[in-house]
């Protein structure tokens, strides 16, 4: 419907007929301007339903992502733990060997 009234606008200008006022909605009946204003809503729905997918898609994929960043980070938590108990091992047994060369030195002099 709206490539036709544009094609008679334009069939109008090339015949050198001027419209009155000049507007494309003076040439379309009331029912052709219904018929475009709900074909306009359902693009518009179409256009609003397609959007709002891509904003579905982006906040899982965004969501996917937090939720494997939080898997890192907890892996790296637990990766430092694992350290600061290796870290704690080494030092008890530098305590412990530190203490008994200490005696040993004291034993042998």
């Amino acid at each position: 419907m709206l490539f036709e009234a544009l094609h008679r606008e334009e069939a109008f200008m090339m015949e050198g007929l001027k419209m009155e006022g000049g507007h494309l909605s003076e040439t379309l009946t009331d029912e052709q301007r219904d018929g475009l204003k709900r074909a306009m809503d359902q693009w518009k729905r179409s256009v609003m339903c397609e959007l709002r997918e891509r904003d579905a898609q982006i906040l899982r994929e965004r969501m996917e992502l937090l939720t494997l960043t939080q898997q890192r980070i907890k892996d790296l938590e637990e990766f430092i733990e694992a350290q600061k108990r290796q870290i704690k091992e080494l030092e008890e047994k530098f305590l412990f060997l530190f203490l008994f060369f200490s005696l040993a030195f004291i034993l042998w002099s």
